[in-house]
This record gives structure tokens, sequence and C-alpha cells, in this order.
């Protein structure tokens, strides 16, 4: 039986600091932003993470919903108590989502002119505007080297 601590990958016993963590760290893993290859697979991911965390997330529909998996368990067939219900229907407003559709709406061609789109193009920006670490570790190892020649030249005046 697939449950909502599997989706979660987290124990049944776990505490509400390991259940908040695994959904964060998640949903950071399957938000659609960071995955524009997998679109699909990472919505659909991102919205059974989210019916699970309002789910196991709350600590009231978490018990409701640990008592109708024990008479799952025991008897098959039961439907989930009004708690779980009324989690699944309400809508989890994703912060991610709200600022997207704010940007679309507000001029969403200034704002992706500067946001390569897919990771290609993120790739090419990295390798062309990131300086190499052999370049600036000697670079930052000069300047530090003039500015301390300046301040000593300036100590002996």
């Amino acid at each position: 039986m697939h449950t909502y601590y599997d989706v979660l990958e987290v124990l049944p016993t776990a505490s509400p600091e390991v259940i908040r963590g695994a959904y964060r760290h998640l949903a950071q893993r399957w938000h659609p932003d960071r995955n524009a290859g997998r679109l699909d697979e990472a919505r659909q991911r991102m919205s059974a993470i989210n019916e699970a965390y309002r789910v196991v997330g709350d600590e009231t529909v978490r018990a409701a919903y640990d008592q109708w998996l024990k008479d799952q368990t025991e008897s098959r067939g039961s439907t989930p108590p009004e708690p779980v219900k009324r989690a699944r229907e309400s809508r989890f407003v994703d912060p991610f989502e709200e600022v997207a559709e704010i940007v679309k709406a507000f001029g969403a061609g200034v704002a992706s002119a500067f946001q390569p789109r897919s990771q290609a193009e993120r790739d090419l920006y990295t390798r062309r505007y990131t300086i190499p670490n052999w370049v600036t570790y000697p670079l930052l190892g000069f300047l530090l080297a003039v500015l301390l020649v300046a301040v000593l030249a300036g100590a002996m005046r």
C-alpha cells in the first residue's frame, strides 16, 4: 500500500521536524523550475508531495490519517477520514507559483530576458560568465600583494 509517508520518504514514526525537512528537500528536488526537462513528472511529483505534506504535516489530520491507515490494514475498503478529505480538497498555495503569476502579469518579457530558458543555456551562461578558480586565486593574491605594498608604503612616509 502506497502511503503519504512513502511519498515524503519518511517513517510513520517520524517527528514533525523530520517531516518538514523531508518535504523541503523533496520540494526543492522536484520543483518544476529545477526540472525543465521532466516538467510533467516534476509537476506530478510536486502535487503528490504537497498533498502528502498537507495531510502528514498537520498534527490533527495526521492523527486521523494514521488511524485510517491502521483501520485500512485491519479491514480493507474504508474511506479516508473527513480531515484527510478536507486536506486533499484545500488548495495549497505554492509561493513560487504565485510569484510566477505576478511576473507573467507584469512584464514577463523583461523578467524572462535575464533568465536562461533551458539547461543548455544555463550551462552556457555559467561557462561564459564564471571566472575559473585558476584565474581567480592568483588574481586575488596579486591584488592583496598590491594592497599590502600600498599600505606599507603609506606607513613608511
